[in-house]
Formats: structure tokens, sequence, C-alpha cells
């Protein structure tokens, strides 16, 4: 039976009985609190590793980069993991409740962030007869600060907020641009994610649209200066709505408070006594990792069945969010995230298997359900067993750029050969001397690096395509449309700026996309900056400048993203080694003084090819880029 949309779901939901709805639930309740039961062991040891300084020992430069490694979890994820088991450490009661499962994660990370051994068994008490977003506002008038004074605290927040699709289709050139804005985005600390990139980028675009307006075109220049009231406007009155949303989602909440949910019994899993060594905590933390990547993904089908199911509405709940929170106390971007992950799993069937038998780890089958596919999920997997996590996520981004250019989505993993075009793309931007504004951008060195790396297997040339394969004409014909998740102020904004920049382009020159325009203005500003960062005090470049250029100005340890680079002689000067390229590498201060220094890390020669021990007990060997050993 086919369904869709959201009447379709109903319908389809009404045919499942009201036991098996309750089978559903009690599943995905016994999922969900004890996967929390297990992140808190977890977090724990965690806090133990980084108290006795075990990443280190174990040659990693911090724990988020040891998480990231050997736990096969995001590094915000192991830090927010970390500071509520310390939190935890003084509030025993909290504690216990979460490892047997009577209150969730979110609703305990809540109450730890404010409450005192002193007053945590009434703040318990209080959170079993109250909604999590009556407890939220509790919370906040005790310590002084007025329900209404801020906005809501809500673990979904960042899903809220970015719920709105801006689609822009440009030619290929254009969309080259931008490829280069986002990196210098990256450079310069403004890329975290692509809806800080598109704010970064559209603040710039505004003064520079106001200086740019002709003096004649009094009405354009009186739109642009009245357009900060219009955001202001615009931003009151959507938060007046986001305030009366919140409002009735709260009666709506308080009226279904109880619904018809059963309570079922989750069993806590037994006290450990975490081991005393690095080593022993590192073993430990691996294995109840592989545990928590199959619950995750157990609790992301779960989920799924949950939603098909309707669970959420058949037990009373006013929203699929207030049941994930107050049922299985986790945020529904969570919830989301995880059935998403089990979606892509179900039409890969290879990878999940991956993943149950421990060949690949959690984070490893995110990136590969981003870009594998049925025909390729085979050479994928091979190639993250042979990467650390830095090397696969650096291959994926790859991958992804070849596939938002129009080469198909069936990708296989890039040869070194590709990936020595991706790295120079970046060498040329980190050098700031990606584009020289004087001569067309097609005929830029970043703009050959980007065609040649989008270029069909078995054409790149090099960098050297251009009228070689194709005239200008033909590649502009080539399309491409992006698809960003942003706040409403940014679509705003950039649908606003949008409209003005058509109605002045013509008056300024500007024979170009508007995303051309904020990308090319943004990289006008910023790439000479990125330049003179590179210069020393005397405008020359720095000593081992082509060493710091060909390490893509970043750390070149497997296992680090750090760019606070220095120079180290693979070879020690003491034992004879010298200045030539192949005896020289760039790494982060921990790693050349901490590590290396300390014989908690090993580098041999050459250069091209580094022979790399992390950790002194040598958790990870690695050569070039392939892992040898874990």
């Amino acid at each position: 039976m086919t369904v869709c949309g959201e009447e379709g779901a109903m319908g389809h939901s009404a045919l499942i009985s009201h036991d098996e709805v309750e089978k559903i639930d009690a599943d995905l309740l016994r999922l969900a609190r004890g996967t929390a039961a297990l992140r808190l062991i977890i977090g724990e040891a965690l806090e133990a590793l980084a108290t006795m300084g075990g990443h280190h020992q174990l040659g990693f430069p911090s724990l988020e980069a040891y998480a990231r490694e050997r736990c096969e979890r995001t590094g915000r994820w192991a830090s927010d993991t970390r500071a509520l088991a310390r939190r935890l450490q003084r509030l025993p009661h909290l504690r216990r409740v979460l490892r047997e499962g009577r209150l969730g994660w979110s609703v305990v990370e809540l109450l730890a962030r404010h409450v005192t051994p002193e007053t945590e068994r009434s703040w318990l008490e209080r959170a079993g007869k109250v909604t999590v977003r009556e407890l939220r506002k509790h919370l906040r008038s005790q310590d002084g600060v007025h329900p209404e004074a801020t906005s809501e605290v809500n673990d979904d927040a960042e899903s809220e907020e970015l719920d709105h699709l801006l689609t822009v289709t440009v030619n290929r050139e254009d969309a080259w641009f931008f490829e280069c804005a986002s990196r210098v985005g990256a450079q310069v600390g403004a890329g975290r994610s692509t809806n800080e990139l598109l704010e970064a980028m559209l603040a710039e675009a505004l003064p520079t649209l106001a200086e740019r307006a002709p003096q004649g075109s009094q009405d354009a220049i009186d739109q642009i200066a009245a357009l900060e009231a219009r955001f202001d406007e615009e931003r009151r009155a959507q938060a007046e709505w986001c305030a009366q949303r919140e409002r009735w989602r709260e009666e709506a909440e308080i009226l279904c408070r109880h619904g018809s949910a059963r309570p079922y019994a989750v069993s806590a899993p037994p006290e450990v006594d975490l081991p005393d060594t690095p080593e022993g905590l590192d073993r430990e933390l691996r294995r109840w990792c592989k545990e928590l990547a199959e619950r995750d993904i157990a609790l992301g089908f779960a989920a799924q069945r949950a939603r098909h199911a309707g669970v959420w509405r058949r037990l009373g709940f006013a929203s699929e969010e207030h049941y994930a929170r107050e049922r299985l106390g986790v945020s529904l971007s969570s919830l989301k995230f995880k059935r998403a992950l089990a979606a892509r799993l179900a039409r890969l069937p290879e990878l999940r298997e991956a993943v149950s038998s421990g060949a690949i780890g959690y984070e490893a089958a995110y990136l590969l359900s981003r870009i594998a596919t049925p025909k390729t999920i085979r050479e994928w997997i091979s190639r993250a067993r042979e990467r650390t996590l830095k090397h696969l996520r650096e291959e994926v981004d790859a991958a992804e750029l070849v596939v938002r250019f129009g080469n198909g989505r069936d990708q296989l993993p890039p040869s070194a050969e590709r990936m020595e075009r991706f790295f120079e793309i970046e060498r040329v931007i980190g050098s700031g001397e990606a584009i020289d504004f004087e001569a067309p951008f097609e005929h830029s060195k970043v703009a050959r690096l980007l065609e040649d790396v989008c270029a069909p297997a078995g054409q790149m040339s090099g960098g050297q395509l251009g009228a070689d394969l194709t005239t200008r004409e033909e590649r502009a014909r080539g399309r491409v449309t992006f698809r960003w998740h942003v706040t409403f102020d940014t679509a705003r904004r950039w649908r606003t700026l949008e409209m003005i920049f058509t109605r002045i382009s013509a008056a300024i020159g500007a024979n170009m996309s508007f995303l051309r325009f904020v990308s090319e203005n943004f990289c006008r500003i910023w790439l000479p900056a990125i330049r003179q960062r590179r210069l020393t005090v005397a405008g020359k470049e720095p000593a081992y400048f082509a060493v710091y250029r060909r390490d893509v100005f970043r750390c070149s340890s497997p296992v680090c993203t750090r760019r606070d680079i220095t120079p180290h002689h693979l070879t020690f000067r003491a034992a004879g080694g010298g200045d030539e390229p192949e005896n020289v590498t760039s790494l982060c201060v921990w790693c050349h003084l901490g590590g290396v220094h300390c014989g908690l890390l090993s580098a041999t020669p050459p250069a091209s090819r580094i022979r790399w021990r992390i950790g002194r007990s040598a958790v990870l060997q690695v050569e070039g880029r392939t892992r040898l050993a874990s």
C-alpha cells in the first residue's frame, strides 16, 4: 500500500492495532532510555581519560580528536557527554534515575545545569509532575531570568531554526565561485555551517551594494537604507508568531500531559569499574561505543516504525516533538537524524552489516551513507577500513563536490590524483592566491582546478582543461542547483538583497548572478587578509612556507585537524636531518612538542609517505593515508 503525506500516514497508522502501537512504543522507549544509560557510562570513561591526560598518552592532541577517531563520534558529542557525566558526579540521585531509565538524557541534562546537591531531590519530584517545557520555565525563574525575557531553550532549536529551504540554480562557473568562497570561509572561521557562511557573505554584500549603488539611483539607495528596518520588523513579527506558537504548544502539551502511554520498566546496566590506565579505558570505550552504535541504529529503525504507525498521535501526545522529549527523553532533531540514517542503511544493507560487524564505526557509516550507492558501497566500505576519520571525511567531501557538479551519484572513492587536485584548491586559497580579480575568473587557477576535480573520471588533465575539452559557453550551459536549509532571517535577507541586486545590477556593471556577486565580493574582502596572514612582518613568505602549503596549512597527523602549525624535521637535525622537503612536515604545537618530542607520536620519513605511530603503545599506525592497525 502506498501512502503519501500526513493524511496517508494517518490512514495507514489506523490499520495498526493498538497492541502493536504499544509494543512499538515499548521497544522505542527501551532503546532510548538504555542508550542514555550507556552514553553516561561512556561519558564517565571520557571524563576519567581526560582527567588523567590519557588522550595525550594515546597520541591525540585533544579529547575531541580522540573521540572522533577511537569512539567514532563528533567532538561536540564527546564534549556534551563528558560534561553531563562530570556534573552528575555531585548529583547522585540524578545519576541514578538516568541509569535506571526513569528520566531521559535531555531532561537530566537540563536539571544538571541548574540544580544543586541540596535541591536535586525536590526538583526530581517536580520533574515527575510537569512537562519538560514547564520544568524549563520553572528553572529559569529560579535562576532569576524571566521566562519571556529570552528565547525558549529547546533541544530542537537548531532543527526548528533551519527550516527554510533556500534553492539557488546557477551555471557551473558561478557555482565554482561559491565553492571557492566556502573554502575561504573555512579559512577565516566563517564556514562552520552553510547558514553561517551565507550570513557572513550577505553581511559583507550589504555595504558593498550600498557603496556601489549609482549616485543617481535614489530609489536603490533608499531601498538599501530601509533594508535593516524591514528586517527588524520581520524579525519582530516572526518572534511574535513563534511566541504564540510556543504558547499553543504548551497548552496542548498540558492537555495531553498523561496521554495513554503505559509506564515501562527499563533495566539499568550494571555498575562498572573503570580501568585505571589509558590503554584500558581506550579498550573499554571502543567496546561500549560499538554497542552504542548498534543501539543507535536499532533506535533509528524503531523510530521509523513509530512514525509509520503514528505512535505519538495514537498514544495521545500533542506532537512528535512532545513524544520525543517527554516519553523518550531525546530531542526531536536527534530522533530525526537517527531515523534518516536508518533509512539510508535500509537502502545499503552492506553498510549496516559493516557497522554491526565492527568493520567500520558509526561516524564512518554516516559519512558513507552520504555518498555511497548500492553500486559503490563495497568500494567505499573497503576505503573506509583503510582510512582514519580525518582522511575519510576529506575523500567524501571531494566525492560530494564531484556529485554536486552533475557527474552522477555513483562515484567511486577518489583516486590519489583527484585528491591531489582537491588539496591544490585549498592550497591556492589558503595561500591567498586563488584569484586574480583583474582577470576573468574562468582563467584563474582555482577555476581550472575546480573544473578538473569535477571532470568525469578519465578526463582529468592536471588543471589544464579550459578550451582543450570544452568552450566557456559550453561549460556555462551546465547548471548546478544548491539546496540549503537556513534560518528564517537568512532566507529573507537573501531574497531581499537578491531583489535589490537585480534592480541595480545593470547600473553597477554586475552582469552576473547574485550568488556569483556575493561569492566574489566575499573572496575580494577575505583573500587578501588570508594572504597577508601568511606573510612575515617584512612582507615575505615565512620559512618553510612551501612545506605548509604542501600540507594544506594544517597538521599532517592523520588524527589531527588543527591549523597552528610548526615545522618538524622527521629525522631530527641533531641526528643529521636537513631542510629538504621530504624531511620536513607540518605539525600543530601539541603534536610537535607534546607528541613527537615527548615520545607519544612517531613520524618516520619520507614526508610524502610518513609512517605514523599514534600513542606510546601504538594504538594506531598509519602509512601515508593508509591505516595499518588499530
